[in-house]
């Protein structure tokens, strides 16, 4: 597997986790309009798993915010906010 040669187990299995965190909100559409914006997206020429990359990103960056910053909860409307910025 080529992401072994650059990436530790530790992070094959995050990302491996943020993916299928990702292909869990698209089936369920949660938050609602991702799966639009997704594919908006694909639309535009990214592959689905460029896409999901990019998703992952996000969502792992608003789950460091969640821990480093004293917020309760996620907030599911920035976060899609977010998304629909890399567009």
């Amino acid at each position: 597997m080529l992401l072994k040669k650059w990436f530790n187990k530790r992070q094959i299995e995050r990302r491996q986790y943020l993916l299928e965190a990702i292909d869990n909100q698209l089936s369920d559409n949660d938050p609602d309009g991702i799966a639009a914006v997704f594919e908006e997206m694909k639309d535009r020429g990214y592959s689905s798993l460029e896409v999901k990359e990019m998703f992952a990103a996000v969502f792992e960056g608003e789950l460091h915010r969640l821990n480093n910053a004293k917020v309760k909860e996620f907030d599911r409307d920035r976060y899609l906010q977010a998304l629909k910025a890399l567009k």
